[in-house]
């Protein structure tokens, strides 16, 4: 799950996109991914689960670049809001991250 992640994460930094997960998302993923033949606690991450959605709301332009990108969970499906960045927001939290 984290890798999924950590991969979509990476490939978002190219539009200046940070990405925002909750909990519930991440639950949701593992839920989906979980596989009885690997074991207990053991899960497959399924890539389409967040790509196919988040591409698609990309191709939508609903996701601009140099933002902060929130997914959420609403039952079955994923949601996804987006804030545009000012500098400021971008200033206090690069110092934050020091």
């Amino acid at each position: 799950m984290d890798l999924l992640v950590a991969e979509v994460e990476s490939r978002l930094m190219s539009r200046d996109v940070k990405m925002q997960i909750s909990d519930s998302v991440r639950d949701f993923i593992i839920e989906k991914g979980f596989d009885p033949q690997l074991g207990a606690g053991r899960s497959v991450a399924h890539p389409e689960l967040l790509e196919d959605p988040l591409a698609d709301e990309i191709l939508r332009g609903k996701i601009p670049d140099n933002s902060l990108l929130k997914v959420a969970r609403d039952g079955e499906l994923l949601t996804f809001s987006s804030k545009k960045e000012t500098e400021t927001e971008k200033e206090v939290a690069a110092s934050a991250a020091t």
